[in-house]
């Protein structure tokens, strides 16, 4: 455990995600109250106003053994001192600003260089030429990219891996189209063709009567009400996708048959 001075006190700081707390006794110490437990109820009156990176509780071996200790982010201590009335601390105030400000020098000096303006222009004219190659939206790229390289925004990317973000982008792979459905061929007669149409429209004369019945079922309350109502929802479903087929099969009656034609066509359109 590291520690830092303050008017010639020393105080013993957690690192946590590299960040630095100071335990709510450290902190009291610090402001020079006389009960740490001061500041806990500085904290408690105002725990709205801290965020969850302000504060935290934590586990630590103490001299009661282990207990669950509240600890305060550098932030966090400087928001106790905004509500503490002692004397000391504004200059407090003033000190734990400096210590933040120098940890985030050194936080920001330990970050990789970025991509620069010119390396983010070329990873977007990558993304187009990508999107236009393979048919991937260009959204769907950024996010393959951010993944691979784990980071939140393409822009934050480091500069030495510049050069394997644009290869990965050159090397992504094109949308893979299914395969084509498998067709197939037959010869009807004009008998097998009406046989084939009329059943579709008997068919669809029955879903008909189904939906029909459904509210008298259910008046009734006969125990085939759900049945008729699943029957006549499903099988319409399937009648209507196999409407716009029995049209295409009566097509080719239209010039020779042309009655026939617009009988079945009538009965299509029946229901």
């Amino acid at each position: 455990m590291t520690t830092l001075t303050f008017q010639n006190t020393n105080l013993s700081v957690i690192n946590k995600n590299n960040q630095t707390f100071l335990t709510a006794i450290e902190l009291g110490k610090a402001l020079q109250y006389a009960h740490s437990d001061n500041v806990l109820r500085i904290y408690d009156r105002n725990a709205d106003e801290f965020t969850a990176e302000m504060t935290a509780l934590v586990e630590m071996k103490t001299a009661g053994g282990i207990q669950k200790v509240r600890i305060f982010s550098l932030r966090g201590a400087h928001l106790i001192a905004m509500f503490a009335r002692t004397k000391i601390a504004k200059e407090f105030r003033k000190w734990v600003l400096d210590v933040l400000d120098k940890e985030v020098r050194k936080t920001t000096a330990l970050l990789p260089n970025t991509i620069t303006p010119e390396q983010q222009q070329a990873i977007q004219s990558a993304v187009q030429q990508a999107h236009h190659r393979t048919g991937l939206h260009w959204q769907e790229i950024y996010r393959q990219l951010k993944q691979a390289f784990k980071v939140a925004k393409y822009d934050q990317l480091p500069q030495d891996q510049f050069g394997n973000a644009m290869a990965f982008i050159m090397n992504l792979q094109p949308i893979a189209l299914p395969p084509a459905e498998e067709k197939f061929k037959f010869e009807l007669t004009k008998e097998e063709i009406s046989n084939i149409t009329l059943l579709l429209f008997s068919h669809g004369q029955m879903n008909w009567l189904l939906g029909r019945l459904i509210k008298p079922l259910e008046t009734i309350g006969s125990s085939f009400s759900p049945t008729v109502y699943g029957h006549h929802t499903e099988y319409k479903r399937y009648y209507d996708k196999s409407l716009p087929l029995a049209r295409k099969l009566i097509e080719p009656l239209k010039q020779a048959h042309k009655a026939d034609f617009e009988h079945l066509l009538y009965r299509l359109s029946a229901n």
